[in-house]
Parts: structure tokens; C-alpha cells; sequence
């Protein structure tokens, strides 16, 4: 745990996270596009009443999002997400590579589901 959430930790590991996506669309069949976001915020907060201070804030938050859009003959979009927290920052890149899959695998079920439908319902 010897990093703490800044907006600077996006540069720290962009590249690493870059070459996973391109890793994962290579290996994931029928997988057309990943779109990976992560995002990073730090804030303060200062409040004083009548000259005399009241409180003091300081915050920060980590979180991902990743679209990918696979499947066969009927692509589909398959979605993950979720909020991180320091403890995380070890593990990144095992938490993103598991979020992937999990994206990968609800499109690849999407892309299955609509088939099927529009194999039943032609006209649509």
C-alpha cells in the first residue's frame, strides 16, 4: 500500500493498462473493442464561520469503467465498473484484467441473447 490516489497515478499507469486492452482484445474471441476509463479525483475542503475555522476535507476517489463489444454475427456491448480504494492501487492491474473478463463475458451473453431473438423474431 505504498501509493496513495492522485491524479498523477493516471500517468503512472497508462501504458501498463494500455497494453492490457490491447492484450485482452487480441485474446478475447469475437471481441471487436474495449474501451477502458479510469478516473481519479482529489479534493479539498475549507469552511470557516465568523473568522474561526469550522472544518477541513481532503478526499480522494478512484474508479473504472470498461465497455467491450463482442459476440458473433450480432455484436453486443457488455459493461463493468466499479469504485476502488487505496488498497486497490497494489492490484490494479489484476482488478482491471478481471473486469475486462467480466465485461467480456456479458457481451459475448448479450450478443447470444439478441441472436437468438432475432432468429425467432426475423421481422423485427
Amino acid at each position: 500500500m505504498g501509493q496513495r490516489i492522485s491524479v498523477a497515478l493516471i500517468d503512472n499507469v497508462k501504458d501498463k493498462l494500455s497494453n492490457l486492452v490491447s492484450e485482452s482484445k487480441n485474446r478475447f474471441t469475437d471481441c471487436s473493442y474495449i474501451d477502458l476509463r479510469l478516473a481519479a479525483s482529489e479534493g479539498q475542503v475549507a469552511t470557516a464561520q465568523d473568522g474561526m475555522m469550522k472544518f477541513a476535507i481532503q478526499d480522494q476517489g478512484l474508479s473504472y469503467g470498461i465497455r467491450v463489444i463482442a459476440g458473433q454475427g450480432v455484436l453486443a456491448p457488455g459493461y463493468f465498473g466499479e469504485s476502488l480504494a487505496t488498497a486497490d492501487i497494489d492490484n490494479l492491474e489484476r482488478i482491471i484484467r478481471d473486469g475486462l473478463r467480466r465485461a467480456y463475458e456479458r457481451a459475448v451473453a448479450s450478443s447470444r441473447m439478441k441472436a437468438e431473438r432475432k432468429s425467432r423474431w426475423e421481422a423485427l
